[in-house]
């Protein structure tokens, strides 16, 4: 085995909505579609000289010598999946990340912080988005930076601690006009509200420093859960304005019942969170569940 170091640019592209495809379309079709869609993406990466190491399923994981190549074949992955013709007519989107930094290398694959801080990335970014982080940012010509803009801070591990988060605009500017007052690229309002979620132990604060979180069986997910109904990235929850946003993407739904008894359940769904009370990844109360995320809202004028 060879090992080595090398600072390169991690970049993980991911279909959304995958599962609600299978559902429509059909295995058989659903499988042609997200195979199509890899391919595009796949290449996308040769075109700019990166390096596919892995796809798994509806997931590309790939590298390429510097960020600027890194966004620019981002951009290209973004107009390439937007222009594409799948299966009759179907909509695909897909979201991407990219992080900077130094990584192992060895046998064909890559390890360390840095692809670490790529999925983390890429798992709060949006359907259309492409996110990256400040070392990234620092590592582009000041050409280019024009078309970032910073959207909030993330915690990825304690290690690691915050990152600043850049958005990337690479749509044509007649798109862009169409789409700056949208939540997803309109810069945060501050927010004095903090929500406080506790599981097994764990504390984990959303506020204005960190405006968005992940719930899942992924260990970089910010709070990481082992069960047979929980999925990757079950669920985030995202600071918008003032309140606290629920957002389900699993395939087995998320559970909350309010500090009232009230039992909502979310399936490709988002609601508010108001007051106190649990939530559960994949199983209905009805069923007793033992994996209970606690949730609390408070004032931080209080």
């Amino acid at each position: 085995m060879t090992q080595s170091q090398a600072t390169l640019a991690v970049l993980f592209a991911d279909m959304c909505g995958s599962t609600a495809l299978y559902e429509k379309l059909g295995e058989e079709r659903a499988k042609r579609v997200i195979a199509q869609f890899v391919l595009d993406l796949g290449a996308e990466v040769t075109k700019y000289k990166g390096l596919v190491i892995r796809s798994v399923g509806d997931e590309v994981l790939c590298t390429f010598p510097n960020a600027e190549v890194a966004m620019n074949a981002a951009c290209s992955m973004q107009r390439a999946i937007a222009r594409g013709i799948y299966d009759d007519d179907q909509t695909v989107k897909v979201r991407i990340g990219f992080h900077y930094g130094e990584v192992t290398c060895e046998d064909g694959e890559i390890s360390g912080d840095t692809v670490n801080a790529a999925a983390r990335v890429m798992s709060i970014t949006r359907a259309d988005q492409i996110m990256t982080t400040l070392p990234a940012v620092n590592n582009l010509p000041p050409g280019l930076r024009s078309q970032l803009n910073q959207v909030m801070r993330a915690e990825f591990t304690q290690k690691q601690g915050f990152f600043e988060i850049f958005v990337v605009m690479w749509e044509p500017e007649d798109m862009i006009i169409t789409r700056v007052g949208t939540p997803s690229f309109r810069k945060p309002s501050p927010s004095n509200n903090v929500l406080i979620l506790r599981y097994q132990g764990k504390t984990v604060v959303v506020n204005n420093d960190r405006r968005s979180v992940i719930l899942g069986r992924e260990k970089y997910c910010d709070i990481y859960m082992v069960g047979e109904y929980v999925s990757r990235e079950h669920a985030r929850i995202e600071l918008q304005s003032d309140k606290f946003t629920l957002i389900d993407q699993s395939t087995n739904s998320t559970y909350v019942r309010t500090k009232e008894g009230d039992i909502h359940s979310l399936n490709k769904d988002e609601m508010n969170l108001l007051g106190s009370g649990t939530i559960s990844l994949g199983e209905p109360y009805s069923h007793d569940p033992v994996n209970l995320i606690e949730y609390s809202i408070s004032s931080g004028d209080r």
